[in-house]
């Protein structure tokens, strides 16, 4: 946890006071150093921003003594040094107290998440969020990661043929009405666009960040022919915080009949990651099932990457035939039944 931080100014009093007055804070005197204050923000951590006389530098003490402070008379008035401060005004107020003291303050987005450059006295910059920008900035840093990188992990890939059109089945994993139509998945956030969220709820009473594809988003799509996501993984899994990536193309190869392959990457090594690759080898395939019994009750080789079909059993007239098969089918139903998030 940061508790302080410092920088320097011409007029270390006045910027004090105006940076206690936007933390709603105090100022006191800063002893060790001459003509050095302190704002000081009303929380429980002692969060506190030091302003020293501009030239004011720290350096090592001799020896084994503590930091001492010296002045450098050609110190540059700019520094690499920032900070970010989360305060409860609003961003109106926030103008003011710059507009008062006739600082730059501009609104800027970071990428993902916004804040006021407000610049003391024009040469320190200080990042300023509101409780909406804190919102944004939390959601940010706190959502889950892809961690793989380069060429070095594993996949899962799985292939099926389905009786539907390509642009159908892209769409029953695209559209929530259409999803919902063959996977019952209770709630659904989907925005088909590149960061859009494609996020499922499975468990809707399970605690918030465990109720299933939370965080997930859209990383790219071709219309008809390939869609591809974050996933995440289920909250007993070590490696819930972290995310792998699953492509789903969809191939024509005859009529009405499209060939789905769904790739799932981006597994690392280690015994948490092999637990998570076997979950979803058996979690992608109930799904997978599901998805071909929806359109065509036809049999689905679930074994490795190369597809097959198996010849139905509703042709060729055994009784038998079709009573063991309508049992597995029914088994892999009741399977897909249970969340897989």
């Amino acid at each position: 946890m940061l508790h302080h931080v410092s920088f320097t100014a011409k007029n270390p009093q006045r910027v004090a006071q105006a940076l206690a007055l936007l933390i709603n804070g105090k100022v006191s005197r800063f002893g060790p150093w001459e003509g050095g204050y302190i704002a000081w923000a009303a929380d429980e951590a002692g969060t506190a921003i030091e302003v020293y006389p501009q030239g004011t530098e720290i350096i090592p003490g001799p020896d084994t003594s503590q930091a001492q402070f010296r002045k450098n008379l050609f110190a540059s008035q700019n520094t690499p040094v920032h900070t970010a401060i989360s305060v409860t005004r609003s961003e109106e107020e926030v103008y003011r107290i710059a507009r008062q003291e006739g600082w730059r303050a501009m609104r800027h987005n970071r990428g993902g998440f916004d804040v006021i450059e407000m610049w003391i006295e024009n040469t320190v910059m200080v990042e300023v969020l509101t409780p909406a920008m804190l919102r944004q900035y939390l959601s940010i840093i706190k959502s889950p990661h892809v961690p793989a990188t380069g060429a070095d992990l594993s996949t899962i890939k799985l292939k099926a043929q389905v009786a539907a059109e390509p642009s159908v089945l892209f769409r029953s994993w695209t559209s929530t009405a259409e999803l919902q139509a063959w996977w019952p998945v209770p709630q659904t956030n989907i925005d088909l666009r590149v960061g859009g969220p494609f996020e499922l709820t499975f468990v809707t009473d399970a605690p918030l960040g465990s109720r299933g594809s939370e965080g997930c988003k859209f990383l790219s799509y071709l219309p008809g022919k390939m869609v591809s996501f974050t996933w995440n993984a289920p909250p007993h899994l070590a490696v819930r915080g972290m995310q792998t990536w699953v492509v789903l193309e969809f191939e024509a190869v005859g009529d009405e009949l499209t060939e789905v392959t769904l790739t799932q990457a981006g597994f690392l090594q280690g015994e948490a990651w092999d637990q998570c690759r076997t979950y979803f080898q058996q979690a992608w395939r109930r799904v997978m099932r599901r998805m071909v019994d929806h359109w065509n009750n036809s049999d689905l080789d679930l074994r490795g990457p190369r597809p097959a079909r198996i010849p139905s059993t509703r042709t060729n007239g055994s009784n038998s035939a079709v009573s063991s098969n309508n049992a597995a089918l029914e088994a892999l139903a009741s399977l897909a039944n249970t969340p897989n998030n």
